[in-house]
């Protein structure tokens, strides 16, 4: 098991658990609050290969939660624009899949803003539930339960969740193959390809990024012994993101968090 897997694992056993003692003790946890929670516990327990920065957009401008570049400049490098849902415990639903930003669907500016940045739109959603026995992902090493603190689908999944009465609980979701422990997308780089192609609506061909950006090797470059461009802050590790070419200029969208996650210094892990 390399790195970030076990760092994803860990997370998504750390979200089971602390969803189901905030909904005991009726404390509100958010899916907010679980991904700053997360990703920062990302960066903090993997700086040789784990890299975010947050880069703020207002509500009414973020194209996505979070995004994943997720890879190797040897293999290539997959892009995913990841929208956060959090189950509600006590109905065993996903109640917010149909939320709305200034009248507009939150999963069409997830979906537009994918499509105009080269990103593969899925859905993370953190969870806990009781009904585990409906559980059938379609991760040939799945084996805890708790390892679907953090579960990933594909926007078309989520879609049709919206469109069908009675689709938007843990059980529904979890009884599909295509509704894996978020650890499978670093434990295996070509997740994709065990994902239908009508599942995800885009031709995968156009999918795999040959190189990582260079503006996103700014974010890695503290691990080489050269002295970091003008463009790199030693203090808060960060570059500007916004004045790249990173994101699409046709749209507005941004996402709040850009995460990097190099799996070649763990390929002889």
């Amino acid at each position: 098991m390399n790195k970030p897997e076990k760092i994803f694992e860990k997370l998504a056993f750390t979200t089971w658990e602390t969803i189901l003692n905030a909904f005991l003790k009726q404390i509100s946890y958010g899916e907010d609050a679980i991904t700053s929670v997360n990703l920062l516990s990302l960066k903090n327990e993997a700086l040789g290969n784990i890299v975010l920065q947050d880069t703020r957009p207002k509500e009414s401008t973020k194209g996505c939660d979070f995004e994943f570049w997720i890879g190797s400049d040897e293999k290539g490098w997959f892009r995913y624009a990841i929208q956060a849902k959090k189950i509600t415990v006590s109905s065993n639903r996903y109640n917010s899949l149909a939320h709305k930003v200034n009248g507009i669907p939150q999963i069409d500016i997830l979906e537009k803003y994918s499509l105009a940045n080269r990103a593969i739109p899925i859905y993370c959603l953190f969870n806990y539930s009781e009904k585990v026995s409906y559980t059938k992902t379609g991760c040939p090493k799945y084996k805890n339960s708790k390892e679907l603190g953090c579960s990933v689908t594909p926007l078309k999944t989520v879609r049709e969740a919206i469109k069908t009465r009675g689709a938007r609980t843990f059980q529904w979701f979890h009884s599909r193959g295509e509704t894996l422990p978020w650890s499978c997308l670093v434990r295996c780089p070509q997740i994709i390809n065990h994902w239908p192609p009508n599942k995800l609506g885009l031709d995968m061909k156009d999918m795999m990024h040959k190189k990582l950006p260079e503006v996103l090797h700014l974010l890695l470059c503290r691990k080489t012994s050269e002295p970091p461009p003008e463009q790199y802050d030693e203090k808060s590790h960060s570059v500007q993101l916004e004045d790249s070419n990173l994101f699409s200029q046709q749209i507005n969208y941004r996402p709040r968090w850009v995460g990097v996650i190099n799996l070649e210094d763990d390929k002889n892990s």
